[in-house]
């Protein structure tokens, strides 16, 4: 007889007093793409020795932070860490997974195509001990890449994501829509064109113009037009029945998979599971904590993180305590995100709050209006509510 275990759900396997995750920022590129804000490096000359060193170095100071929990998830994000190189990634996953309490995490790395597109390197980054590639395809048009300033054109990014399907046990991909002169026609082929090639899921976001970044000044200049919000509300409401052909259906307001193929990682954030961050300008969360929770930002400057990591000093940028009533905002916030939705129940004990969070008088109007729903004491948006997610939540914490 063979005996089948059920299959548990990301928010099933995470516990916030007793899991973590590690988060690892590598901040170089070779290219800042036009909408990017986030905290990225262009060097001549990556200092891949250096930054793997420092990286070490920082996490044997920070790791007693999560001791005696068990790690879930490790994610190489940026910046472009498929620019890092199979072996610095092999030295830090072998140092961490030695170090702390991870028994076979699901292991991402996020690449560009550029990298993605080389078979050998894909291979060498899979015996490193990546599970899961995470692939910034963004767009699957030269016209659009073009727009967003990405450094590889459409034939490349989809045999990208053909190598890397046929490399990985686990694959996603990043698409923006809400892209200027796109359609809703266009945004239904990009869909179509990247579910064909088999991947298991998609992270899919509405394309947002970030202050000082270049679009933001193409924008405001007048050499770029965005698409009428019924040309984006047309497109939104493409995604989920043309992803539900395919078998991958939303988990998260954002992100939709095959069943089996969820985000620990993400699901940890969206759950208020601690994380540690390493690298420059990478980010760590406590976790709640009597009395609050903390939260940390490293050095954003490459160069600063570098001499204070190696040097051994406390490459900490920015730390802050997090109050009770911000922590339960957040944890609303991300959990209303998430399919499930929000234990309620579980929260309030956690934060020694009422079984409604402290929220009663602001749910009753929603829960009227059929936005929002409590079953089995969680709270999750309904469909409808889904279409008004960001309006919802803004009504339920405006304090």
């Amino acid at each position: 007889m063979t005996l089948t275990m059920a299959r548990m759900l990301p928010h099933e396997r995470i516990d916030s007093r007793r899991t973590a995750s590690i988060y690892l920022h590598f901040p170089y590129c070779t290219v800042r793409c036009r909408y990017c804000d986030f905290n990225v490096a262009r060097v001549t000359e990556i200092p891949r020795a250096d930054y793997t060193a420092a990286v070490r170095a920082e996490s044997d100071l920070r790791l007693p932070e999560i001791a005696g929990r068990d790690v879930l998830s490790i994610y190489f994000g940026g910046g472009t860490p498929s620019l890092w190189g199979a072996a610095g990634v092999a030295d830090t996953l072998a140092h961490l997974v030695a170090a702390t309490r991870a028994v076979a995490p699901e292991v991402t790395l996020e690449a560009n195509p550029n990298e993605a597109a080389d078979g050998a390197l894909l291979a060498a980054y899979v015996q490193a001990g990546i599970t899961r590639l995470s692939l910034g395809l963004q767009a699957v048009t030269d016209a659009e890449l073009h727009i967003l300033g990405r450094s590889h054109d459409a034939p490349l990014g989809l045999a990208a994501l053909d190598v890397a399907v046929r490399t990985f046990p686990a694959v996603t991909v990043d698409l923006i829509f809400g892209l200027p002169g796109s359609t809703a026609a266009s945004w239904r082929d990009t869909l179509v064109r990247v579910l064909d090639t088999g991947v298991d899921h998609l992270s899919l976001y509405h394309l947002t113009v970030e202050p000082r970044t270049g679009l933001e000044r193409a924008v405001r200049d007048g050499r770029l037009s965005l698409p009428t919000e019924d040309v984006a509300a047309d497109q939104w409401e493409l995604i989920e029945p043309t992803l539900a052909s395919y078998g991958l259906h939303a988990y998260e307001i954002s992100s939709y998979c095959r069943p089996g193929f969820e985000s620990l990682h993400n699901t940890g954030y969206w759950l208020g599971q601690p994380y540690l961050g390493l690298g420059a300008g990478a980010h760590s969360f406590s976790g709640w904590r009597p009395g609050g929770a903390r939260r940390r930002e490293n050095l954003r400057p490459h160069k600063e993180y570098l001499r204070a990591a190696m040097s051994g000093q406390d490459p900490v940028g920015t730390e802050e305590l997090v109050s009770r009533d911000d922590h339960r905002d957040e944890r609303v916030m991300t959990g209303l995100r998430y399919g499930s939705g929000v234990d309620l129940e579980a929260l309030g004990a956690e934060l020694e709050l009422d079984a409604s969070c402290g929220l009663e008088e602001r749910l009753a109007p929603l829960l009227r209006e059929g936005v929002v729903e409590v079953i089995g004491g969680r709270l999750r948006l309904t469909p409808r509510g889904r279409s008004l997610a960001d309006a919802v939540t803004r009504r339920l914490l405006a304090g």
